[in-house]
């Protein structure tokens, strides 16, 4: 289980977030904003961005489906990027306390315990709160959004019912 923070409550969560100064909260800033799994944002390297294109390059043996996915970057992910790369010279964009190794995978979730204690949410668990975000308050369809989480999608061969490994009940695609 991974418990999300409701959406409604993102906006104030994500201001009180970008006033940390950690590698932590840089790197739960990324991961919210691109929707990206945790070992996806915490192997992300200097070499798989696109500065000109705005474009995340992540490699298929770090995607969960095992192909590989593009991500979009907003303004306020190309900055936290421009923000990570000034401070050091490592390959890793979010580096851990050792040289040459990536952030551990339990720093964000520590973020969230000791600076935001009444959230129960986990760092995967902003992952459906995009999905609720995306579901209700945008006309994507099914389809977009889950290739948005990089989710693998079982098209119904009757009715054409998405299927997704979350804990969303499946739906039907939106009429064309």
């Amino acid at each position: 289980p991974h418990p999300a923070l409701p959406y409604p409550q993102l906006p104030r969560f994500m201001a009180r977030l970008r006033q940390q100064g950690s590698t932590a909260a840089c790197a739960l800033q990324f991961m919210i904003l691109t929707a990206a799994r945790t070992s996806e944002v915490l192997g992300l390297q200097r070499a798989e961005i696109d500065t000109t294109a705005k474009l995340w390059s992540v490699p298929a043996e770090r995607m969960k489906i095992r192909k590989p996915h593009r991500v979009p970057l907003s303004h306020p992910a190309m900055a936290i990027l421009a923000h990570q790369t000034a401070r050091h010279n490592q390959n890793y964009v979010f580096p851990g306390g050792r040289p040459g190794r990536p952030l551990s995978n339990m720093a964000m979730q520590k973020l969230i315990r000791t600076q935001f204690p009444e959230t129960d949410a986990t760092p995967h668990g902003f992952r459906s709160t995009f999905r609720d975000w995306a579901g209700e308050q945008t006309r994507f369809d099914a389809q977009a959004i889950e290739f948005c989480l990089a989710h693998t999608l079982l098209w119904g061969q009757a009715l054409g019912i998405v299927f997704s490994h979350d804990r969303h009940p499946p739906a039907l695609p939106a009429s064309r």
